[in-house]
């Protein structure tokens, strides 16, 4: 529910022109250009509570229990190259009238559209740069390593490059009994894209160490990750009974409570607002990981900085708003549960 896509297109920009150049009785017609597309598919998202109280006089006081929200979001970017190229041939007439023409007839036609993914050019940078790093370290080719079989001595060593993993480009998060726990009356599902830089081919004595864990079924790996966060803020926004609205609305925690006039007369359907933003930001962290016999491992990582928590800066949409209702005892949704409420667009927020 409440699925968002933002998607940007630029119309085709002319690198060569659209030309025609004739040979005898040949044509030739080229153009090549260029146009930029991205897109973020989702985040889609599903979200559902249970909301249990009761009424006094006109107040009512509710406390959300069994509550769990999961979203998902798929990104990309990428350069496109639409390319025509045509040849037209030409065969000449003659009537007394006009004299001599050529009348010309497309021969062979071609439309290809190479492109570039932005994304995986990313990820191939990163490999490219490490391996830029791993010339420029203290490895030389045929260097002994400390610690190694002599066996192994002998051997031709290696080639010992960085690894860069990526978790996924579709991203996904599973949150429960999260309400209220960071912002008052909102849960945040946090699809993220991990990318993981192993450092220990850079270094002769880890390499060693990786090589000996090997040899007991294991393993050593170490660098830093790298995420871009995609958070989805839903945030109860309204609230009302039977079509009459819940004023004074405040949420602590789990508990909400306001006023309802009315209250006094037996309640049979709720009906709820809900505001869900989208966000973006990055952050880091550096892990350890030490694998013996493929059953005993040790994986700390280190705490994430994040953009928006260091300096408040978080890419977000405006407010989305959803509707949905339920009738009042049914943990099943009726046939037909959301009523959108408005749209929204894209803003920069610093929300410290």
């Amino acid at each position: 529910m409440g699925q968002l896509q933002l998607f940007t297109h630029t119309d085709p920009k002319p690198i060569l022109r659209k030309t025609k150049k004739r040979i005898l009785l040949w044509r030739f017609e080229g153009q090549v250009s260029y146009e930029f597309i991205a897109g973020l598919c989702g985040p889609s998202y599903a979200a559902s509570m249970l909301l249990e109280g009761e009424t006094n006089d006109n107040d009512i006081s509710l406390t959300v229990k069994e509550d769990e929200a999961a979203a998902g979001v798929f990104v990309g970017a990428k350069v496109v190259f639409p390319i025509v190229f045509a040849v037209e041939s030409g065969s000449p007439r003659f009537s007394w009238k006009h004299g001599w023409s050529v009348k010309w007839k497309k021969s062979f036609s071609i439309s290809p559209k190479p492109e570039i993914d932005l994304l995986k050019m990313l990820i191939d940078l990163i490999k490219k740069l490490m391996q830029e790093a791993k010339k420029s370290s203290d490895i030389k080719e045929g260097e002994d390593l400390e610690g190694e079989p002599k066996e192994n001595k002998e051997k031709k060593p290696e080639d010992r490059k960085p690894k860069v993993s990526v978790k996924s480009w579709a991203m996904f998060d599973q949150v429960e009994n999260q309400f209220g726990q960071n912002k008052p009356g909102e849960i945040a599902p946090e699809p993220k894209l991990k990318i993981s830089v192993n450092l220990v081919p850079l270094f002769p004595e880890l390499v060693a160490i990786d090589k000996g864990l090997k040899t007991l079924w294991g393993g050593l790996s170490l660098g830093p990750n790298f995420y871009f966060i995609v958070p989805v803020h839903i945030r109860l926004k309204e609230l009302a009974f039977d079509g009459t609205a819940v004023e004074n609305l405040t949420t602590q925690g789990k508990q909400i409570s306001g006023s309802l006039s009315g209250s006094g007369q037996a309640l049979e359907q709720v009906h709820a607002k809900v505001d869900h933003t989208v966000g973006l930001t990055f952050g880091t962290s550096f892990f350890l990981s030490i694998s013996v016999c493929k059953c005993f491992s040790f994986d700390p990582e280190s705490p994430m900085l994040r953009l928006d928590e260091i300096f408040g800066w978080e890419l977000t949409t405006n407010p989305h708003c959803t509707g949905f209702r339920n009738a009042i005892g049914s943990e099943t949704s009726p046939e037909n549960p959301i009523d959108s409420c408005d749209t929204g667009s894209v803003t920069v927020v610093l929300d410290p």
